[in-house]
Formats: C-alpha cells, sequence, structure tokens
C-alpha cells in the first residue's frame, strides 16, 4: 500500500495568478523605495547637505558659511601737485584768470589770480593774453601763461559768461560768506550783495569776479576768493561719488582739456583728498613765484 506524498499540493490557475500579481507588487513597492532613498541621497549631496545640517547639530552651526569682512579700500599715496588754468573769455579775450594750484603733500589748495593785462612773448610773437586768445585758442594762452608767469599748466578750463553761469547752477550755487553788504551801480552792470552766508547765482559770481572795487589789486584778491568757494563747491564727496554723471555735466558748461580718463583716474585721489583729516583751507595768493 503506497504511502500519501504530504508535500504535494494542489494548485489552481487563480492562485497562480494571484500569486504573480502580489510578487510584482512587492517587487514594485521595493523598487520605488530604493530608487527615492538614492535619488534623495545625490539630491542632498548635491547641495551640500550633511545629516548633522539635516538634524540640526551643532556641528552644523559651526559649518555655516560667515560673511565676508568689509575690506577699506587702501589710501592711494597722496604726493604731487598740479596746476590747472581757469579763464574766462568774452568778446574782447581774455575777462579774468586764475591758475588752482592742489597741493597733494600739503593736503591744500591755493587761487592765484593774475592780471590778464599782462603783454608776453611766445615764439616771437609778443601781445595780451586776448591777443594770443584770438590769435591761437586756448593752446596759445596755456604757453603765454607758461612762459609768461614762469609756472607750469597741466589742464586748463576756459569759460564764457553764459557757461559760468551754466556751471554754478550744477553746483547748485557758491557758498559764500562777506563781511559787509556790497552794492555797486556800473555802467555796465549792478551787483547788490547781502553781509553774512549766502548761496551765490551765476550771475552774481560773474559779477563779482568783474566787480573792479577799489583797484586792481583788490579785484585780484576778490577773485582769488570767489575761486576758493568756487573749488569747495566743486570738490565735495557728494560730487566725486557721483562719478561721470557730474563730470559730463561741468565739462559740458565749459571748453577743457581734462578728459573723463584724467577724472576716473584720479577720482581715488580727490575722494580722499576731499575726506583728508589733515586738509587745510582754501587760501588765495597773487606770488605766483611760490608755485612749485
Amino acid at each position: 500500500m503506497k504511502k500519501k506524498n504530504e508535500s504535494l499540493k494542489f494548485v489552481t490557475e487563480r492562485s497562480k495568478e494571484r500569486k504573480r500579481v502580489t510578487t510584482f507588487v512587492a517587487a514594485l513597492v521595493g523598487f520605488i523605495v530604493v530608487f527615492g532613498a538614492v535619488s534623495g541621497f545625490i539630491l542632498l549631496k548635491s547641495n551640500d547637505y550633511s545629516l548633522s545640517k539635516l538634524l540640526g547639530t551643532p556641528e552644523a552651526e559651526s559649518e555655516a558659511p560667515r560673511e565676508p569682512e568689509e575690506v577699506t579700500p587702501q589710501m592711494p599715496d597722496l604726493e604731487g601737485s598740479t596746476n590747472i588754468l581757469f579763464v574766462g573769455t568774452g568778446s574782447s579775450g581774455i575777462e579774468y584768470g586764475v591758475i588752482i594750484h592742489c597741493d597733494l603733500e600739503q593736503v591744500k589748495i591755493t587761487v592765484y589770480p593774475f592780471d590778464t593785462s599782462i603783454s608776453v612773448s611766445v615764439d616771437g610773437r609778443s601781445d595780451t593774453l586776448s591777443g594770443h586768445y584770438g590769435y591761437g585758442g586756448m593752446e596759445q594762452v596755456v604757453k603765454a601763461v607758461e612762459q609768461g608767469l614762469s609756472v607750469p599748466i597741466d589742464r586748463y578750463i576756459s569759460v564764457t559768461k553764459n557757461g559760468l553761469s551754466d556751471l554754478v547752477k550744477v553746483l547748485g550755487g557758491i557758498p559764500m560768506t562777506f563781511d559787509e553788504a556790497l552794492s555797486y551801480n556800473g555802467e555796465d552792470f549792478s551787483l547788490n550783495l547781502k553781509a553774512g552766508e549766502q548761496t551765490v547765482s551765476g550771475e552774481s559770481f560773474y559779477k563779482y569776479l568783474m566787480y573792479p572795487d577799489s583797484g586792481k589789486n583788490q579785484q585780484l584778491q576778490n577773485q582769488g576768493k570767489a575761486f576758493c568757494a568756487f573749488t569747495d563747491a566743486v570738490l565735495t564727496l557728494d560730487n566725486i561719488l557721483d562719478g561721470d554723471e557730474f563730470f559730463s555735466s561741468v565739462i559740458n558748461c565749459t571748453k577743457s582739456d581734462i578728459s573723463i580718463e584724467d577724472y576716473s583716474t584720479n577720482e581715488r585721489v580727490l575722494e580722499y583728498f576731499i575726506k583728508s583729516e589733515n586738509r587745510k583751507p582754501n587760501e588765495v595768493s597773487t606770488d605766483i613765484s611760490q608755485i612749485r
């Protein structure tokens, strides 16, 4: 008599199908779990996350990126000096003139007004500054000033009456202080200025330059005083940091050989000149022989 096979099992088609589905679902779930875990790890790794950062451990805080410390730019060396010739032109030629001497080592500006009626010989041609201007323009005037006053000129600026008015308008007026009120009525113009501090318009600034006062020497002193105030109005931190826009506004009112490259190259030097604790007040001098 044969024994029964206790391992023998009867399998129907339905049970086979159920087993295949169960196996497939289990495999699919396993694949999703493994794929998701690997993808998540790669994502965290690509974004430089560690488990300690994710859990917020003290180590994560110590590894947090630090903000860069502010670096103060090194102050450029203030050395040397420059001479800028500034003249006013009109129908009669050169009406007034000053040399603005900027000494970087002394951190000081000195304004040298001079008599524009001087006669100078340039390349065998003897004439007044106005005559030289009519003959060869500002380049000829620069030669005449250099040879007649024995002073080197680095750059020049010339401006008409209307150009000066526009220039002063760009600057918002020229702050000036007068010890006493000024009242003048001449053949060509009238000028009235009150005593004390005030902001002078372009028209009044021009008239003050042309105001004859009590003689030529006093007129030159007045012109020097006016250009000390003018220079202070130009050399402000806001103007220098305004950069190209300010330079363009100023240069459009004048004729000059000062280029935007000159301005941009010396922008930081001008900034530190203005901010320097050693900067001295502007001065007026008629002794041009002092210019180094």
